[in-house]
């Protein structure tokens, strides 16, 4: 396992960086519910769109910024 690369962050960093990704992580998962959501209405009504593909093209950004997010997590409770 690599080092964490959030060791050089002082503590006040980290919370702020926690803030900040919890903040996009919300934001982003919101956003991805509502896109699939005009997307599913639109495939029922229209027919069939290549836009369908898109929550699944733009999951792994989510997945990444979770990740991240347990990253800063766990880096704060090992200074506490």
């Amino acid at each position: 396992m690599s080092p964490s690369k959030y060791k050089t962050y002082s503590t006040e960093e980290l919370r702020q960086k926690k803030l900040q990704l919890k903040m996009a992580v919300k934001m982003f998962a919101s956003a991805l519910i509502i896109i699939s959501v005009v997307i599913i209405y639109m495939t029922i009504t229209t027919g069939f769109t290549p836009l369908i593909v898109m929550p699944f093209v733009l999951l792994p950004i989510l997945v990444l910024n979770t990740r991240n997010l347990s990253e800063v997590i766990k880096e704060i409770n090992l200074r506490s």
